[in-house]
């Protein structure tokens, strides 16, 4: 990653985690992008360069696309729930609790993205979004293009259940241990 890269990614970390300490401690509605970017020390239209939302302030990861591209490298081999899966078992045991940072940050967006009511479709658009990724990862295949796209959002749902089931639990949770139950609950679909 090259100095001007670096650079914008601890801005964009930096921002965020000015948001949601404002968010958790006033309240998402009552908190501006003004406010944030009062409070973080850059322009706003910093903040709209970097997240284009308020509501991405929240939403927005950038393990996504680190994820996406290990994804991406496996899946032509493997299929997309295999690439996943694979990608998923690398994180070391552990490694994602909500003692750990990240885990401790995504705990953080999701209570405020499931509490606040004018956040509660974000999680879903951007289940979806993840999930029109994630099939763009296996276009080009024999299916056609809504095969893909039922597969992306399909693997995005398994997902987002993961981490809901894993923030709503205990602190010493794996979101790892937990993305994987879910993926292998994908692959039983015929079970009985």
């Amino acid at each position: 990653m090259d100095l001007r890269a670096r650079r914008r990614t601890t801005t964009m970390r930096h921002v965020q985690s000015v948001a949601l300490d404002l968010f958790e401690r006033h309240g998402f509605d009552a908190v501006t992008v003004a406010d944030v970017a009062a409070a973080a020390e850059v322009a706003e239209r910093t903040v709209f360069r970097h997240f284009g939302t308020k509501e991405m302030l929240v939403a927005h990861d950038d393990a996504d696309a680190a994820f996406l591209a290990q994804v991406a490298d496996r899946a032509t081999a493997t299929g997309l729930l295999s690439a996943v899966r694979d990608v998923a078992a690398r994180i070391p045991p552990g490694a994602w609790t909500g003692r750990t940072d990240p885990g401790a940050t995504w705990r953080r967006k999701l209570h405020l993205l499931r509490s606040t009511p004018s956040l509660a479709h974000v999680l879903d658009q951007e289940s979806g979004r993840f999930g029109d990724l994630l099939a763009r990862v296996v276009t080009g295949s024999e299916h056609p293009p809504f095969v893909a796209r039922a597969r992306g959002r399909a693997v995005a749902a398994a997902l987002t259940a993961a981490i809901t089931a894993w923030a709503e639990g205990p602190e010493d949770d794996d979101l790892r241990d937990r993305v994987l139950e879910a993926l292998a609950a994908l692959e039983s679909l015929d079970a009985r």
